[in-house]
């Protein structure tokens, strides 16, 4: 008996230690999908506490003293109760990580999660009547009658998470689909048996094993992301550094400089650092794969504006409204929407343009707006004009690629442009 509590105890501990190293390494890893993170951060959180309370468990069986009896009386509780958590993360798992491709619209879930408090609730109750389990003076743990009604809770509970997975098996991957499976019908067949085998805690190492698993191709399917992502960034930022050294831009900034250097050479001077800063800001955006201050993209923006100010004159009033400074910014993302709104502000519109930059924050995000009082446009009908726009579309993949972050664009024809970059906190 000694050998054996002592094997449980070693076992269930060692088991603890993964568990809870894999949740730490989660938490402090770059998360990708946060949700789909967030949840087997808590699977593995939840088993490593339902083992450590099941090795307390087993390390106090038959150890007389009122300390050990409520020590035991606590132990096993938690392994109960958190037998139930742990079907409703694992629920809430498998419905976040379908929601990746598509919303899950089933009775299924909020099914899983009622049942889950439910069996709660009955162990609760448990505790006062020795209804599933009680310790006699010896502080050995005994089942009682109604014990199986504990594990039918949980057998229905995956059967019904089978259902779940079934119905939605399109959305999910051959690989991750075998493992959920294996998931639920390991611990299935574990429940089981452990109504009619004594002793042993077959259901704790099995759902041990197969969360690790989870975890540990969780992590391979991460880094290869990571690796696809960095790619998609880079080709992203070499798409929009050449589109914004465009020739005619170019052609445009040296006859400036050569106009200023003949007729006033202190405006020369600047004009050529604007420039210099400008050219080195979209060479360092080549070699960003994080983003960066908002204050130096800000900083990039004032260069061009700079330069297209000398161009247009009058014509071009630009307004600053910055009350939000501290956070990152994908590189070369706020460049090329007031770029557009020059561009096409401008057009055809000879009383000229005024453009209003602003930055703000609410509860949950970082807001740029750039809006223009310029001739506006068809948003839909210049999706389907058939030309790439590929400033636009490089700022929206970057934003979504690096920092979750999106692009709305909104205008009206003879009123102007609104652009809002969406940036969530951390």
């Amino acid at each position: 008996m000694i050998l054996k509590n002592a094997l449980h105890f070693s076992l269930e501990i060692w088991g603890y230690i993964f568990c809870i190293i894999s949740a730490i390494c989660i938490h402090i890893s770059r998360n990708i999908n946060i949700k789909v993170n967030r949840t087997l951060f808590f699977l593995l959180t939840t088993d490593g506490l339902l083992l450590f309370f099941d090795s307390i468990a087993w390390f106090f069986r038959g150890n007389l003293g009122k300390t050990q009896y409520y020590i035991l009386v606590v132990s096993n509780f938690m392994v109960f109760l958190l037998g139930y958590v742990l079907l409703f993360v694992f629920t809430k798992h498998l419905k976040n990580y379908i929601e990746q491709k598509t919303k899950v619209k089933s009775i299924i879930v909020p099914i899983v999660y009622a049942l889950c408090a439910f069996a709660s609730i009955l162990v609760i109750i448990s505790q006062f009547t020795d209804f599933y389990y009680y310790f006699d003076n010896h502080n050995f743990y005994h089942r009682n009658t109604w014990f199986p009604l504990s594990q039918i809770w949980g057998i229905i509970g995956i059967i019904l998470d089978l259902i779940l997975l079934y119905k939605y098996r399109k959305y999910l991957s051959k690989k991750y689909t075998i493992l959920f499976i294996t998931y639920m019908l390991m611990p299935a067949l574990a429940l089981f048996i452990q109504i009619f085998l004594y002793g042993i805690s077959i259901l704790n190492i099995a759902n041990t094993i197969i969360i690790l698993l989870m975890f540990l191709i969780s992590q391979i399917e991460q880094a290869n992301t990571i690796v696809k992502q960095e790619r998609l960034i880079n080709e992203a930022n070499i798409n929009i550094t050449l589109s914004q050294i465009q020739p005619h831009f170019l052609y445009n900034s040296l006859n400036i400089i050569r106009y200023l250097c003949k007729h006033n050479t202190e405006e020369a001077e600047n004009a050529i650092n604007d420039f210099s800063d400008y050219l080195r800001g979209n060479m360092s955006a080549l070699s960003n794969k994080e983003c960066i201050p908002f204050e130096r993209e800000l900083k990039h923006l004032n260069s061009y504006i700079a330069l297209e100010k000398k161009r247009f004159g009058k014509r071009l009033t630009v307004q600053y409204d910055i009350q939000e400074k501290e956070f990152v910014i994908p590189a070369l993302c706020l460049q090329p929407i007031v770029e557009n709104s020059i561009k096409y502000g401008l057009m055809n519109k000879l009383d000229g343009i005024t453009v209003k930059i602003s930055s703000y924050s609410d509860k949950k995000n970082y807001i740029l707006t750039v809006e223009d009082n310029g001739i506006g446009f068809d948003y839909d009908n210049v999706i389907k004009d058939g030309k790439p726009h590929i400033g636009i579309k490089n700022v929206r993949d970057k934003l979504q690629l690096m920092c979750n972050g999106q692009l709305i664009i909104d205008s009206k024809i003879n009123i102007g442009t609104k652009v809002n970059i969406v940036i969530p906190k951390k």
